[in-house]
C-alpha cells in the first residue's frame, strides 16, 4: 500500500483533536461496545482492549493473527500512522484469524490520540467484523463473472457454427475464465471403447492435444466419470493411482492437476470435458459447477447439432422419397396412358378380328341352316349338322377372344337358365371327337345312372368350358390315351369330371394353370394354344355360381372337375322347323347390303316365302333415294361394322316423311351392347348380331310386318 505522506489534509486542528475530560473514566465508556476497541502505544504494547476485542483476537497479539497475504499492507499502514507527528486517522480491511482458525474480514480504523495522563502518544484501534459483507461481495462478483462466462457460452451454442467450432469456443471461454492453460472436449467412440479429443483450447506454450486418443480401459478416473456420471478432481495426476493410464501423457504435457467433467445427454454419457492445470490446484466447488454448466451447454449444442443433422437427413430423405414418388407417379401415369392406348388398340384389334371372322362365318352358318331345312338324306343331314356344330364352335372361339377383353373391363355377363346337362356334355364330346381321332385318343362318357340332370347355367358358357377342358385333356394326353367325362349328382350340385391319362402336372404348377396366358411347358411339348382357356373357364364357372378345380399326379394324369347348381327338371321338346305365317298380301322388303355372300343368303332365305318380294340395294349416297322409290314395308340393313355412314343413313331414313314409318332391322357383326344401343337410338326397330339364328330373324320380320299391316 502506498505510504501515507504528511500534508495539510492529514493534519488536525487543535479543536479537532480528541480530549477526554479528567473526571470521566474512558475505559468504562468503551467496555460494552460491540465494536472491537484496543489502545496500543507506538511500541506495540496493548494498553487497553474491550470485551469485543478480546473475542475477536482471542487474547493473542494482533500481529500474529493477520493473514500472510495482508501482513505487508497492514504493516505499511501502521508505519504511515506512527510516522506522523500529528493525530491522523487511517482505515483498512484485512483478514484476521479468529479463535477457531477461521479467517475473518475486519474493517479496521486507527488514529493517534493524546491524554493528559500520558506523555507518550497512543493509538486507538477500532475493528468491525465485515466477513458477511465481503463474502456477499465475493459471491456477487463470482456470480457476475460466471454469468458473463455462461452468456458468452450460450451465445456460442446459439450460433450457426459447426459443433466442433462451438466446442472450441467453449474451451477457450472456460479456460480463460478459470485462468487455465488448457481445456479440451473428448467424445466417446463406442466401437473402440476410447475417447478422441475433438476440440480444445491451449495456451501458446502448451502442446496441442487435438485428435489424441484417450483409452478408457486402464483409466479409472475416466471410467468413474463415465460410469457414475459425476466430475473427478485430481490434484496431482503423477501421484494419483486413478490416472495410471494418463500418467505418461500428463508428464509429457506438464499437467499437475486435472478436472474431468462428463458430457451428458439425459443419463447417457457422450464424452468428457478435461481441464488441465500446470500447478497444483484443488478446483473449488464454484469452478466445478461452472465447468459442469459449460459441459451441459456443450452437450446441448451437440444434441441440437445431431437433431439438426438428423432433421436435414430426414428432410433430404423425404425430398428424395417425394421425388421418387413423383417420378413413379409420372412413370405410372405414362404407363397407364400407354396401357390404355395398348388396351384400346387391343380391343380395336379384337373387335376388328371378330368382325372379319364373323362375316364369312355368317354365310357358312346361314347356308348350313338353309340346308338343314331342306329335304336331305340322312347322311347329308348329318354332314350339315357337323358343319353347324363346327361353325357354332368357331363362333364360340371368336366370342372367347372377346370375352377376355370383357373380363378385364368387368363387362362379361351370363344368362342363366335351366338346361339339360346330358345334352350339353354329349354335344361337347361329339364336337371333340375329330380332334381325339387325330391323336388316337379314346373318349368315354359316364352319365349319372340315376337319369338326366338339369342345371342352372348359361348354356353357351358351359359348352365353352366343357369344350376347353375336353380339348385340353386330348391335347395333353399320351398317344392311345383315354379321356373320360363323368357327370353325376352330389347333393345340391352336379359334379363333372374330365379325366385324362396324360403326363400329369407338378403340384407347384397347379395354381398357375388358371393364370391368363400361362402355358407352363405346353410350348416345349409342341401343344398349340393361347393360354387363356382355363382362366376364362374359371371365371365363367364362377359367374354361373359354380366351382372348378384340378388334381394331378405326375406320370399318371389329371382330373379337372366342375360343380354346378342343380335345378328342377325340364321337358325335352323336339327341334322346331323354320316357320313363318303366310300373308294374303305381298310384302316388300329392301335389303341394303354390299356383301355378295350375304345377299345370296338373304335371297335363299326369302325364297322360302313367296309372299315376300325382296329388293337388293347398295349402301351408298343413293340409298335413301332407292328406298324412297320403292317404299317397302320393311328395310333390312345388313352391315359388318356400324360406321358413321350407317347412323347417317338410318337418321336420314327416319327424317324423310315417306320413309320414316318403315321399320328398319339391322344385321351386324358387332356383338357389343354399345353398338346395339346406338343403332336402336338412331331409329332402328331391331338389331340382330351375326351370325344370326334364322328362326329369330324370321320371327322378327313377321312381327314387324304384322305391325305394318295393322297400321
Amino acid at each position: 500500500m502506498q505510504r501515507i505522506r504528511r500534508n495539510k489534509k492529514n493534519r488536525m486542528s487543535p479543536d479537532q483533536q480528541l480530549h477526554v475530560p479528567a473526571d470521566i473514566d474512558p475505559w468504562a465508556l468503551l467496555g460494552d461496545l460491540t465494536t472491537a476497541i484496543a489502545i496500543i502505544d507506538t511500541q506495540l504494547t496493548l494498553r487497553y482492549a474491550n470485551h469485543a476485542w478480546q473475542q475477536l483476537s482471542g487474547g493473542a497479539s494482533i500481529w500474529d493473527l493477520i493473514h500472510p497475504d495482508d501482513d505487508e499492507q497492514v504493516r505499511a499502514t501502521w508505519n504511515n500512522l506512527i510516522a506522523t507527528d500529528q493525530p491522523t486517522a487511517l482505515a483498512i480491511e484485512f483478514r484476521l484469524r479468529g479463535p477457531h482458525e477461521a479467517w475473518r474480514w475486519v474493517y479496521c480504523r486507527s488514529s493517534m490520540l493524546t491524554h493528559h495522563l500520558t506523555a507518550q502518544p497512543q493509538i486507538l484501534i477500532t475493528a468491525d467484523d465485515v466477513t458477511a459483507r465481503k463474502q456477499a461481495e465475493a459471491e456477487l462478483a463470482r456470480g457476475l463473472h460466471e454469468t458473463t462466462v455462461l452468456n458468452r457460452v450460450f451465445a456460442a451454442t446459439a450460433s450457426a457454427l459447426e459443433p466442433n467450432q462451438i466446442l472450441s469456443i467453449l474451451c477457450r471461454e472456460l479456460a480463460q475464465a478459470l485462468a487455465l492453460p488448457q481445456a479440451a472436449f473428448a467424445l466417446l467412440r463406442p466401437e473402440t471403447d476410447d475417447l478422441v479429443v475433438v476440440a480444445e483450447y491451449c495456451a501458446p506454450e502448451r502442446p496441442a492435444a487435438l485428435g489424441t486418443i484417450i483409452s478408457i480401459s486402464g483409466n479409472p478416473a475416466t471410467q468413474h466419470v463415465i460410469t457414475h456420471r459425476e466430475p473427478v478432481v485430481t490434484v496431482d495426476v503423477l501421484l494419483d493411482p486413478r490416472h495410471a493410464g494418463f500418467r505418461e501423457i500428463g508428464r509429457r504435457r506438464g499437467t499437475v492437476s486435472l478436472l474431468i467433467v462428463p458430457l451428458l445427454i439425459g443419463d447417457r454419457v457422450i464424452g468428457t470435458l478435461g481441464l488441465d492445470s500446470i500447478v497444483e490446484r484443488p478446483f473449488s466447488d464454484d469452478e466445478i459447477r461452472l465447468s459442469c454448466n459449460v459441459a451441459a451447454a456443450a452437450s446441448q449444442a451437440l444434441e441440437q447439432a445431431r437433431l439438426h443433422t438428423a432433421l436435414r437427413q430426414e428432410l433430404a430423405e423425404r425430398e428424395r422419397v417425394e421425388h421418387n414418388l413423383r417420378e413413379n407417379e409420372e412413370r405410372l401415369r405414362q404407363a397407364k396412358e400407354a396401357a390404355e392406348i395398348a388396351n384400346r388398340a387391343k380391343n380395336e384389334f379384337l373387335s376388328r378380328m371378330s368382325h372379319e371372322l364373323r362375316t364369312p362365318l355368317n354365310a357358312i352358318l346361314g347356308f348350313a341352316q338353309l340346308l338343314e331345312h331342306d329335304q336331305l338324306e340322312e347322311e347329308q343331314l348329318e354332314s350339315v349338322g357337323y358343319i353347324l356344330k363346327a361353325g357354332a364352335h368357331l363362333l364360340e372361339l371368336i366370342d372367347e377372344v372377346l370375352d377376355i377383353a370383357h373380363i378385364e373391363s368387368g363387362r362379361l355377363k351370363v344368362t342363366l337358365a335351366s338346361v339339360h346337362l346330358d345334352q350339353i356334355v354329349q354335344t361337347a364330346i361329339d364336337l371333340v371327337r375329330p380332334i381325339a381321332a387325330e391323336r388316337s385318343i379314346r373318349l368315354a362318357a359316364e352319365p349319372d345312372p340315376a337319369g338326366p340332370i338339369t342345371v342352372w347355367v348359361d348354356r353357351q358358357r358351359l359348352m365353352q368350358v366343357l369344350l376347353n377342358l375336353c380339348t385340353n385333356a386330348i391335347k395333353y394326353n399320351r398317344p392311345w390315351g383315354l379321356v373320360t367325362v363323368r357327370w353325376l349328382r352330389r347333393g345340391k350340385h352336379a359334379h363333372i369330371d374330365i379325366l385324362d391319362t396324360g403326363y400329369g402336372i407338378a403340384a407347384n404348377h397347379l395354381e398357375r394353370l388358371f393364370i391368363p396366358f400361362e402355358r407352363l411347358d405346353a410350348a416345349r411339348r409342341g401343344v398349340e394354344g393361347s393360354g387363356i382357356g382355363l382362366a376364362l373357364s374359371r371365371h365363367l364357372v364362377e359367374l354361373m355360381n359354380g366351382t372348378i378345380g384340378v388334381e394331378s399326379t405326375l406320370g399318371e394324369g389329371s382330373r379337372f372337375w366342375i360343380e354346378l347348381p342343380l335345378t328342377a327338371s325340364i321337358t325335352n321338346r323336339p327341334p322346331q322347323r323354320l316357320t313363318m305365317t303366310a300373308h294374303p298380301t305381298t310384302r316388300s322388303v329392301v335389303c341394303l347390303d354390299d356383301n355378295q355372300a350375304h345377299r345370296s343368303l338373304i335371297k335363299r332365305i326369302m325364297h322360302a316365302y313367296p309372299w315376300i318380294r325382296l329388293h337388293h340395294g347398295s349402301i351408298d349416297a343413293d340409298s335413301v333415294a332407292y328406298v324412297t322409290q320403292i317404299l317397302p314395308d320393311l328395310i333390312l340393313l345388313d352391315i359388318d361394322l356400324p360406321t358413321a355412314a350407317t347412323y347417317t343413313l338410318i337418321e336420314a331414313l327416319q327424317q324423310a316423311p315417306s320413309t320414316q314409318p318403315i321399320p328398319i332391322v339391322v344385321l351386324s357383326s358387332d356383338p357389343t351392347g354399345l353398338a346395339r344401343q346406338q343403332i336402336l337410338a338412331a331409329g332402328a326397330r331391331a338389331y340382330l348380331g351375326k351370325p344370326f339364328d334364322l328362326q329369330q330373324l324370321m320371327t322378327t320380320l313377321e312381327e314387324l310386318l304384322e305391325k305394318v299391316a295393322n297400321q
